[in-house]
């Protein structure tokens, strides 16, 4: 199966719904899209982007249909000066990668990525909310076990995030204007879905 380009739907709902007047940046040259920790073909890979995940190095896409997508071999702090320049971006997304960082290290992180962007460029980054995990399980004691398991993941997450605390990294690292997408989700199937921040900001 070829990608879903799962990032570009997304930024479609995402920025229709906050940065409408940055909309055309997603029918920009793919070159200019960078997709941090991209992972699989369903909800990762996107042939309107650059690709970038250390797990390619591993053989992980074999056998895969990547369709006309840019593939790169690369991890997302050690790599990512070898392989772009400061200002060659006009998207930077990142869905579901935030959280492996190690927590101290979650700040100078966002403003390294956030450094790839041009001025007015925006950047996005989705993950699970630690604070809206911890209302649904108050609510939902039942949903422990899959609360516990989308917001530690194993021991693979490694800082836990929530949104207001990640609006306000983003501020520091030289964004203008910062929102939390704001649509209703209450209504997703997934309740995983429900509790993730989703957060889009705009480069000064």
């Amino acid at each position: 199966m070829p990608p879903t380009n799962f990032p570009t739907m997304h930024l479609l709902n995402v920025l229709g719904d906050e940065f409408p007047d940055k909309l055309p940046l997603l029918t920009g040259p793919w070159i200019e899209k960078i997709n941090l920790g991209s992972g699989g073909v369903v909800h990762g890979i996107d042939e309107g982007f650059v690709n970038v995940d250390r797990s390619y190095n591993d053989g992980w896409l074999a056998g895969s249909d990547v369709g006309e997508a840019c593939i790169v071999a690369g991890d997302v702090l050690s790599d990512l000066f070898d392989l772009f320049e400061p200002g060659c971006a006009s998207v930077v997304y990142s869905h579901h990668v935030i959280e492996h960082i190690p927590h101290r290290l979650v700040r100078e992180t966002i403003k390294q990525w956030a450094s790839l962007l041009r001025p007015g460029g925006i950047m996005y980054l989705g993950g699970p909310d630690a604070i809206k995990v911890a209302d649904l399980v108050r609510d939902r004691p039942d949903l422990w076990d899959e609360a516990n398991s989308f917001l530690i993941s194993g021991g693979a997450h490694r800082a836990a995030i929530w949104e207001q605390a990640l609006i306000g990294m983003m501020y520091d690292a030289g964004f203008s204007e910062v929102k939390a997408w704001g649509r209703d989700r209450s209504e997703f199937k997934s309740h995983m879905a429900r509790v993730e921040f989703c957060v889009v900001g705009v480069k000064s």
